[in-house]
């Protein structure tokens, strides 16, 4: 299509909406449609004096691969995890 422009974007707001709901009390959908409209983080409330945290999250994604197959990503059950 002649005039047609396509930004790819990574968003992975999914994972994150709960760590930052929980630790600073921001509703990060809600945010992202109010910048995505034009509005600015301060008119919105958020600025760093006013963005507190409240607790620690860790977040973590556990994958696999294959050595044998050039590490290509793989699938199975997780029988033991060591941390």
């Amino acid at each position: 299509m002649k005039g047609v422009r396509v930004i790819p974007a990574g968003l992975q707001i999914d994972v994150d909406i709960f760590v930052v709901w929980n630790n600073f009390s921001v509703d990060l959908v809600q945010t992202q449609i109010r910048v995505a409209e034009g509005r600015s983080l301060p008119s919105l409330g958020l600025t760093q004096e006013k963005v507190h945290a409240r607790g620690f999250a860790i977040q973590c994604r556990m994958t696999t691969e294959d050595p044998a197959k050039n590490f290509q990503p793989d699938t199975g059950r997780i029988e033991v995890c060591v941390s």
